[in-house]
């Protein structure tokens, strides 16, 4: 079945790749962690790219979990919960970059810090809110497992929730009188910085991604010999 939301961006690889996951069954949480960290690594982590990433993760799992049979409920619980990790490891990425940048660039820019601690605070938002459009978009026999998710999650809190609200409250206490001092940048500057940052994390998310991925693997040979 075709699953798609109205704002859904063109993700074909990421989505493919998310339905071959669930068709190929194993290990799903860390299939699906995997693919969505090097897809949010790739350009820029930002708001847009992690929203997008995320639709085309949840539409890809949905349609390869209908395909399925009576474990399809639990793929999906497992993808999403895969889903929430490669979140929770972007605000690592996210909080490293900012870290580096607020050494090098000063009292320059720290609009653009806030601005990107703002972002942190919400991502938790963004992840359960797109689940949720999703849901609401597809005529999949999974829709209510969805909603299911997102509504225990509200609840429960996530993992990303956690290490964004964990992050922002380190990075607040570092940044101290930059936050404080947020004022009068030119929007050239606010822009200029907020790509670096962009461009830092997902550079930074790369690696993370890679090590958790040979991680998995060694996990894997460990297991079979």
């Amino acid at each position: 079945m075709n699953v798609q939301t109205d704002q859904q961006p063109n993700n074909p690889e990421v989505e493919a790749a998310a339905e071959q996951a669930v068709d190929l069954g194993g290990d799903i949480k860390s299939a699906v962690r995997d693919i969505t960290m090097q897809a949010l690594s790739k350009g820029k982590l930002d708001t847009d790219q992690i929203r997008g990433v995320v639709s085309a993760v949840v539409a890809g799992v949905t349609r390869g979990a209908d395909k399925a049979e009576d474990s399809s409920r639990g793929s999906v619980r497992d993808a999403l919960s895969g889903l929430d990790e490669a979140l929770a490891s972007s605000v690592q990425a996210s909080r490293l970059a900012i870290e580096e940048a607020v050494a090098q660039v000063g009292s320059l820019g720290s609009n653009e810090f806030k601005r990107a601690l703002d972002d942190l605070g919400a991502l938790e938002d963004l992840f359960l809110n797109t689940v949720k459009e999703v849901s609401a978009s597809t005529e999949s026999r999974l829709k209510q497992t969805l909603t299911d998710f997102v509504d225990h999650a509200k609840i429960s809190g996530t993992a990303v929730g956690k290490a964004a609200a964990e992050s922002v409250s380190l990075l607040s206490k570092q940044l101290g009188s930059l936050l404080l001092e947020a004022a009068g940048e030119g929007a050239d500057v606010a822009l200029r910085v907020g790509s670096q940052l962009s461009e830092v994390a997902a550079g930074l998310l790369a690696g993370i991604s890679d090590s958790l991925k040979a991680r998995s693997e060694k996990g894997k040979d460990n297991s079979e010999t």
